[in-house]
């Protein structure tokens, strides 16, 4: 709707002042409107043949009017003779010019009462005899045209009082239509003379006269010249009996012609000029008499400008005359009379017979018939077309109800005749201008269609009308297209396109090119043509080159695919930006071609282009789907250090975006597989700041240190959750286990003990460990160490040292009894300690307490059989104190013998034990007999494992076999196969086996048991 818009701005710009624009000086000066005077006789036109009656009737008309309707007459026929080729037809109009100058002077003469001719009259009849002159002087001058013209040069000699002269010319005359009788002819000379100066009743006197010597001809005259006389005798009825009598008698002959004539002329004159006619009509004998007599009157009444009649006249002429040619001057000369300087519709409606009276001649005839009206036709057509101009501009007022609507119909029909009949004309682009004016101003849009079809049809002849032509027509399609169901859409759909596309290549310099361009190429990228919309649009481009263009011509590109072309125009940098429709072409173009570059492969273009799409794009969502897209690319081209560089690129609010969470542990379990342990790290590094899994980052940043080969910080392995924090420390324990220790001494929870136990075997190469000050401060007293002789005595053992047994023999008997009840109670009371000690402890420490009870107890049974007998006892005392002292040493002695039972299971366990660990120690197997998992050394990811394990990095080894345990490992065997393999690759403490060798046992990896039994032909308890 734009362009529609666009172009009707257009076309109305070109009608904008139209009252300047619609000038009609083209068509030459304007012509007098036909004046409507008074019907009076002026005299007849000459002294001999038919012109007498001319002057009779001029001199007749001597009022007011009489000369403005001869100055009207004057200036039309002048006009006309301006068009008019020499000829029989110029002839004709130059004896009437002539005989028009005559009579404004006679009238002139009249109206000033004077006898002598003023120097303006002179002016006027001298020009009379130069129109003469030169139709003497042509070659197609016609014996009427000869005497008429010396009549007129005579009567003008006369009127210049010049006798001599005007006797030549009525000589001449005389000489042209001689009377047969010379006395007559005198006669009739003196009546003429008279007559012409204006003595009508002595002229009257000597036609009647000298009638009798007269041929029949002159006597045809004298009575012609008779009725003049009566005429401006003012007897008009004795007047139309005389020129009856002549038309009656021979209205073959000249006279009686002119007889006709003059009566048509009287009659229109009179006061009722209708009824006279009719009258005269009448009195006529034959049809083609009536018809010249109507014809006379017809013209009489053009003369003297009585329109009303005249039109009535012409009106029963059509209904007599049958001459197609005839019938066509009739229908001229009422349009003549019609004629207005101002828009009329009488005047219209007598032009529009014009064309209905030319349809009627067959192809030849219409070239001889048109050939010979052309001049006239133009002229009236000219006028008509002048006079509604003027009206349509506000020029000229109209006295007839008539809207601007109106006025254009009108003029658009009188273009259509003129371009039909006068398209060759030199006037016609004036008029074609005019009519395109008029048909924009009135917003006739089929009429634009039309006048523009004229022009752009005549390109040679309207070069200069083709531009505005293309683009009227254009706008009133456009307009066309606006209605609905209109049948012809199609139709003009498919102008429409030709025009635009025509006009584009014709008119490359027009100021309206780069519109019509646009309009051209929408057209063609509505309907899915860009191919031929590209090269238009690239030069309204070149032309106009702005936001717009740009976008258009990229549009165009970027439907026809050519995305390189897109981004590769130097413009672009220029028009690419915040707010620009060429953005997002630009964009999407960058997007494609980095696809393109994806699915080849092509690294390098990927990223250039799809960062040209993230930085372009307005959209968060799109630009995040494209970067995600392309990190995600880089991952499956395992390209893990440019992955992790534009990773960790990116802003920071970018990564705190939920969206990076999966490609942040995708990135490092990528890097993870590929080996990339220091990418893996930083990775690990660089997200935890930005992951809301703030405890599996811990992990994994733990884990790609293992992976380097560092053991983790003790802060960060206290701040892991337990379960993460007992795994980590599982790990060390084996392969770092001084770490362990020393985290525990600085961090350590009670819950981590059974790690710390391990790490301490390890450390110390101790199974069990060996009980010592500080670890029985870590793990207690009762902690089941694995003891030796000189170990450290218990807190009973301690106690027992402190029982001793002195001589008896020396003490009172007082004393002796305090001593040795102290004894046996405290004995009594070591039982239980000793029992409750020596719980849990093993079985060396076990035993040591054990057998020191059982001596304890043994001793003290001797103290007491060996103790002093008390003095003054009877023998029967005596007797009684031996025997109690038996009995009391049989309780120390049984229980001694108790110990030893419990002394000599505890020998035995121990021995046992000893046995069972030196059983479980198995020997350091040759590592290139160890049997790993079949392809396990072809894998990839394994190859990792053991690559960090060659390295020396057990502990990121182990870590990364458990990381890829549940993808690469799936089967049991499998993974313990590696696992123990890669701990005892290197110089495995004892301790270090023992452990491998339960972990297997409580696995049930039976199979690599018996396999590592094999290899260091040892033979392993329980395992076949």
């Amino acid at each position: 709707m734009k362009l529609l818009t666009f172009l009707l701005l257009i076309t109305a710009a070109n009608v904008q002042a139209a009252d300047n624009r619609m000038d009609t000086g083209f068509l030459g000066s304007k012509p007098e409107p036909t004046a409507t005077p008074k019907a009076e006789a002026a005299g007849p036109h000459g002294k001999v043949g038919s012109r007498s009656k001319a002057i009779a009737l001029e001199e007749r008309r001597a009022d007011s009017n009489a000369q403005k309707e001869s100055v009207a007459t004057i200036n039309s026929l002048t006009l006309i003779l301006r068009n008019t080729q020499p000829g029989v037809a110029r002839n004709k109009l130059l004896l009437n010019h002539a005989t028009a100058l005559n009579l404004f002077a006679r009238l002139k003469i009249l109206s000033a009462k004077a006898a002598a001719p003023s120097e303006e009259v002179k002016k006027y009849l001298l020009a009379s005899i130069k129109d003469v002159d030169e139709v003497l002087a042509t070659p197609y001058v016609t014996g009427e045209q000869k005497w008429r013209a010396h009549d007129i040069a005579g009567t003008s000699a006369l009127y210049l009082d010049d006798e001599e002269a005007a006797r030549q010319h009525f000589l001449e005359v005389l000489r042209l239509n001689p009377p047969s009788d010379k006395a007559g002819r005198i006669g009739l000379m003196i009546a003429e003379d008279l007559f012409d100066r204006q003595k009508f009743k002595e002229a009257t006197e000597y036609y009647t006269k000298y009638y009798s010597k007269m041929t029949p001809q002159l006597k045809e005259l004298a009575l012609y010249k008779l009725g003049w006389c009566m005429i401006n005798l003012d007897e008009p009825d004795q007047a139309e009996n005389y020129l009856a009598r002549v038309a009656r008698s021979n209205t073959n002959s000249g006279v009686g012609k002119d007889a006709i004539r003059d009566l048509a002329y009287l009659t229109t004159h009179r006061q009722n000029p209708m009824v006279s006619v009719l009258r005269v009509e009448s009195i006529l004998k034959t049809p083609a008499d009536k018809l010249a007599f109507l014809y006379d009157v017809r013209v009489s009444l053009e003369t003297q400008g009585s329109i009303a009649v005249h039109s009535q006249i012409v009106e029963r002429l059509l209904k007599m005359e049958t001459n197609p040619e005839k019938r066509l001057d009739l229908i001229l000369a009422n349009l003549r009379v019609q004629r207005k300087l101002y828009a009329s519709r009488d005047h219209m409606v007598a032009f529009m017979r014009v064309p209905e009276a030319l349809k009627v001649f067959n192809a030849k005839d219409f070239q001889i018939v048109f050939k010979k009206y052309e001049s006239v036709i133009e002229l009236e057509i000219q006028n008509l077309m002048r006079a509604y101009i003027d009206t349509y501009a506000g020029r000229t007022k109209t006295p007839e109800p008539m809207n601007q609507m109106q006025l254009a119909d009108a003029l658009k029909k009188q273009f259509q005749f003129y371009s039909k009949y006068f398209g060759n004309k030199s006037n016609f682009p004036a008029v074609v201008s005019i009519w395109r004016d008029v048909c924009l101003d009135s917003k006739d849009w089929v009429c634009v269609d039309e006048v523009s079809q004229i022009i752009m049809g005549r390109a040679q002849q309207l070069p200069n009308m083709q531009e505005k032509a293309y683009l009227d027509q254009i706008a009133a399609l456009d307009t066309f297209l606006l209605a609905k169901n209109n049948p012809k859409q199609k139709e003009y759909a498919e102008r429409r396109a030709i025009r635009v596309k025509e006009f584009i290549e014709k008119f490359p310099q027009s100021k309206s090119w780069i519109q019509v361009a646009k309009i051209y190429t929408q057209g063609e990228i509505d309907a899915g043509n860009y191919k031929n919309a590209l090269p238009v649009l690239a030069q309204i481009m070149d032309k106009e080159p702005n936001d717009d263009s740009f976008y258009r011509l990229q549009y165009a590109r970027y439907k026809l695919e050519d995305y390189e072309g897109v981004l590769s125009d130097p413009r672009s940098k220029k028009y690419v930006g915040d707010g620009s429709k060429v953005t997002e072409l630009y964009r999407e173009s960058s997007l494609i071609i980095a696809q393109r570059a994806k699915d080849k492969g092509d690294v390098e273009q990927y990223k250039f282009y799809v960062n040209n799409f993230i930085n372009l794009s307005d959209d968060p969502v799109k630009a995040r789907i494209a970067r995600l897209d392309y990190l995600n690319f880089l991952l499956k081209k395992e390209m893990i250090d440019e992955a992790r560089k534009d990773y960790m690129a990116l802003p920071k609010d970018e990564l705190k975006l939920r969206d990076y969470e999966n490609y942040r542990v995708d990135l490092w379990k990528t890097a993870v597989n590929l080996g990339k342990f220091d990418v893996a790290h930083k990775v690990a590094v660089h997200s935890e700041e930005y992951s809301k899994n703030e405890n599996d980052w811990q992990q994994r940043r733990l884990l790609s240190s293992m992976f380097l080969g560092y053991a983790p910080k003790y802060d960060e392995m206290h701040d892991l959750v337990q379960s993460q924090r007992e795994y980590f420390l599982g790990i060390l324990a084996l392969v770092k286990p001084g770490y362990v220790i020393d985290y525990y001494k600085k961090k350590g929870r009670a819950a981590e003990k059974p790690i710390l136990e391990l790490a301490y075997k390890i450390y110390l190469n101790q199974w069990p460990l060996i009980r010592t000050p500080g670890l029985e401060e870590i793990f207690g007293a009762g902690y089941k160490f694995g003891e030796k002789v000189s170990a450290k005595p218990l807190a009973v053992e301690k106690f027992m040292d402190t029982i001793t047994f002195p001589e008896l023999a020396k003490m009172s008997a007082k004393r002796q009894g305090r001593v040795v009840g102290n004894n046996i109670e405290n004995i009594r009371a070591n039982r239980k300690k000793v029992i409750k000690e020596i719980q849990g402890k093993a079985q060396v420490i076990q035993l040591r307490v054990l057998e020191k009870a059982r001596d304890l107890e043994a001793k003290m049974a001797d103290y007491l059989v060996n103790s002093p007998m008390p003095d003054k006892l009877t023998p029967e005392q005596q007797n009684q104190y031996k025997d109690g002292v038996k009995q009391a040493a049989e309780e120390f002695s049984n229980q001694s013998q108790q110990f030893e039972l419990l002394a000599a299971k505890a020998r035995e366990e121990s021995k046992k034990e000893a046995a069972y660990i030196e059983s479980r120690i198995l020997p350091q197997p040759d590592m290139e007999k160890w049997v790993y998992p079949t392809g396990a050394q072809g894998n990839a990811q394994l190859q990792h494992i053991f690559t960090l394990s060659k390295a020396g990095n057990t502990m990121g080894a182990i870590a990364l076999l458990d990381y890829f345990r549940p993808t690469v490992l799936k089967a049991e065997d499998d993974f313990f196969s590696l696992r123990s393999g890669i701990l005892m690759s290197g110089n495995s403490p004892d301790a270090l086996r023992i452990y491998l060798l339960e972990e297997l046992e409580k696995s049930k990896q039976f199979g690599i048991i018996k396999m590592w039994s094999q290899i260091t032909n040892k033979p392993i308890p329980g395992v076949q």
